[in-house]
């Protein structure tokens, strides 16, 4: 098991992968939902921050970006 990322060092890995998310939320651990908004069309909703930065990670449920 690796070492915890900083609240700073997800939000680098996450603007590297998914540069039109941003985290709303305060981040803990990459298997805790947290808020994040989609800067194209502004939804907000919860999500696993793991899905948003890994292998497979995915993007805005509501316009796909």
């Amino acid at each position: 098991m690796g070492r915890q990322r900083t609240q700073e060092e997800y939000d680098s890995l996450l603007k590297s992968v998914n540069p039109t998310i941003i985290r709303i939320g305060k981040y803990n651990k990459m298997d805790e939902k947290l808020e994040h908004k989609c800067l194209v069309c502004n939804y907000e909703w919860n999500v696993f921050p793991s899905s948003l930065t890994g292998k497979k990670h995915s993007g805005c449920p509501m316009c796909n970006g």
